[in-house]
């Protein structure tokens, strides 16, 4: 597990207890979160956001505990993507503005999906048979 550095005058590390109302503010969690996830080399949606700074809230736990508890071990695994799937990703996330992680779920959900096709030299294959015999049964 990796240590993330505190800094001092950080209020990281603090739990709800332990911080000022203005700390408790819904934009200086938000802000400790943001931090707390750059160290940490998590990627937060806006939503994901949103529902940390309410865990901070309700729990009185620690940003830095909140950012620990929501990295996944899928996120943090390397996928190895082809050409294809690569280009796939870049649109997900740069074009369509979806989190990374959310973009290798839905790369990972096209593989399931596309693991019963047949492959593109097969097709290739069938047509050629049926073009050569001239017959196309249903």
């Amino acid at each position: 597990m990796q240590t993330i550095p505190i800094r001092s005058g950080e209020t990281l590390h603090l739990p709800a207890t332990q911080r000022t109302p203005g700390q408790l503010s819904e934009s200086w969690l938000a802000n400790d979160l943001g931090i707390a996830a750059r160290r940490a080399k998590v990627s937060l949606s806006p939503d994901q956001l949103k529902a940390a700074v309410q865990t901070v809230q309700e729990t009185g736990r620690s940003p830095l505990a909140v950012v620990e508890a929501m990295k996944t071990p899928a996120a943090a695994a390397k996928l190895k993507l082809s050409a294809a799937e690569s280009t796939a990703f870049q649109t997900l996330v740069f074009q369509k503005g979806m989190n990374p992680s959310d973009a290798l779920e839905t790369i990972v959900k096209m593989r399931t999906l596309g693991a019963g096709l047949p492959s593109s030299a097969d097709v290739a294959a069938r047509v050629a048979a049926r073009n050569a015999t001239g017959q196309w049964p249903e």
